[in-house]
């Protein structure tokens, strides 16, 4: 019997990187407050390239001469972007710079990064659309910087940045929400990216809760 063509089981492939999000945090969350974002979502039509690398492992759980199970955790990811160029404002929220009549310094002193929420869409075929939140986020603080000079030809340069991301010290130490499209789900993609998700709680507000069926 031929499988039955649904959306859930396309074998929808990756057609490209879509819009870059980020959310200031303006109040980190604690063990017992959740974290409180910028009103102002930034949307960028800047991404050329997403890589996501966490630091997950499995550790095996021995007792009287058996394994009796695998533990897994991962507490960071180490996300890889190649961009055309953020906006120095934006930059300078994401990166705590706080410059003086346009001249900003760099300190060799202990300090405390800027968090913010990071996001981004992953677009596929017959309109499937994956994205991804990651509410707690800084940047690298190993600094990135290339210059080239210009040929007669135009040569694009694209511009890196290395975000580390971790879980929240609130509910339930969440490191990052997944969307896709392909999913039961009432939500669209635009749903999701409308606000950092970080709590099921949330779910509620973006849009109507579908059932997932048994079986």
């Amino acid at each position: 019997m031929a499988d039955v063509q649904t959306n859930k089981n396309k074998d929808a492939y990756t057609l490209t990187l879509g819009d870059i999000f980020f959310a200031p945090m303006t109040t980190p969350g604690t063990s017992s407050t959740a974290p409180v974002y910028s009103d102002q979502i930034f949307r960028k039509t800047i991404g050329k390239k997403v890589e996501v690398k966490g630091n997950g492992k499995s550790t095996p759980l021995y007792a009287s001469g058996v394994l009796l199970a695998q533990v897994n955790q991962e507490t960071e990811e180490e996300i890889s972007m190649d961009h055309i160029g953020l906006p120095t404002g934006l930059l300078d929220q994401v990166t705590a710079t706080t410059p003086n009549n346009g001249v900003s310094f760099a300190s060799a002193d202990a300090t405390t990064p800027a968090e913010f929420g990071f996001g981004f869409i992953a677009k596929r075929s017959d309109g499937v659309n994956d994205a991804m939140w990651f509410p707690r986020c800084v940047v690298s603080p190993a600094t990135e910087l290339s210059y080239e000079t210009s040929e007669d030809e135009f040569k694009e340069q694209d511009v890196s940045m290395t975000i580390q991301a971790s879980g929240l010290l609130h509910g339930d130490h969440v490191m990052y929400s997944k969307y896709s499209s392909q999913r039961e789900t009432t939500l669209t993609v635009e749903d999701f990216m409308k606000q950092v998700v970080f709590d099921k709680s949330q779910i509620e507000t973006l849009g109507t809760p579908v059932t997932e069926p048994k079986g």
